[in-house]
């Protein structure tokens, strides 16, 4: 039972940040804006990456489950943002290829 929980908590976090971060990469303009999520990962995974090295005892563990699932997330984000480079590539081609014909 514990891995079906854990399973699904993990998909929903994963969705989470897809949405999110596809989300705020199509439809803010700000650049701050759309890093937000991917700054706030980084900081995440840096600390309980931190946390993980200097805890005593049984502690480590989950921090390090921590540290797993926020660098988890972050290659998520690291993929949405190479989706919206390829969508923006595609745009400015499309946009080249009509001005020219």
């Amino acid at each position: 039972m514990f891995d079906v929980i854990t399973t699904l908590i993990l998909i929903l976090c994963v969705a989470a940040v897809i949405a999110c971060q596809l989300l705020l990469c199509f439809m803010v303009k700000s650049k701050i804006l759309r890093l937000l999520p991917s700054i706030a990962l980084v900081i995440l995974t840096a600390f309980f990456s931190y946390k993980t090295a200097v805890a005593v005892g049984w502690d480590g563990i989950g921090y390090l489950f921590l540290a797993m699932l926020s660098a988890i997330m972050l290659g998520v984000s690291c993929l949405c943002w190479i989706a919206f480079g390829i969508v923006k590539i595609v745009k400015k081609r499309r946009s080249k290829k009509n001005i020219t014909e």
